[in-house]
């Protein structure tokens, strides 16, 4: 969940979390927040792959960015969108629109109860859950990466044999 005010969003955060009951790991690039213990509850950090720590979570909250998104849905775990610009809506309303989690929250209207509370729901929507589990193990499925490499490489050799043709 990115921010112009670090600090005031990660109070935010902490405030929502405590609310909600739950631990949270804060991943941020602002240096002077990063590796602190707030509580036994809170941990920040920086630098932890999404597709490592995504899958451990109960649900995350993030900014909404192409990336993210799809990171959260391949890790099969429902996300709570808090968008800031107007891609990030369209990100989080495609989440929302799949069922792997509620309506995106514009970030200027957030406050640490509506966080709270929209955490609490997610994590009491077993709907939702399994929707989430169900979307991320068909995208783990696909190997679009793999698929993606073969194809360049398959196009690759096409372009070099055309020139060793031409050559030759």
């Amino acid at each position: 969940m990115g921010s112009q005010r670090p600090t005031r969003t990660l109070e935010l955060a902490v405030k929502a979390l405590a609310r909600a009951g739950q631990r949270g790991i804060i991943l941020t690039d602002k240096a002077t927040l990063i590796e602190q213990r707030l509580s036994e509850q809170i941990y920040i950090t920086n630098g932890v792959p999404h597709d490592w720590l995504f899958p451990q979570m109960s649900a995350i909250v993030h900014h909404g960015g192409a990336g993210t998104s799809a990171a959260s849905l391949r890790a099969g775990v429902p996300s709570i969108t808090v968008y800031h610009i107007s891609d990030q809506q369209f990100w989080g309303k495609l989440v929302a629109n799949v069922g792997a989690g509620p309506r995106p929250i514009r970030r200027r209207w957030l406050t640490a109860g509506k966080l709270a509370r929209t955490i609490q729901r997610v994590l009491a929507n077993t709907a939702m859950q399994q929707q989430a589990s169900a979307i991320g193990h068909q995208m783990r499925q696909e190997q679009g990466t793999i698929r993606a490499i073969q194809a360049l490489e398959q196009h690759s050799m096409q372009e070099i044999q055309q020139v060793a043709r031409k050559t030759f």
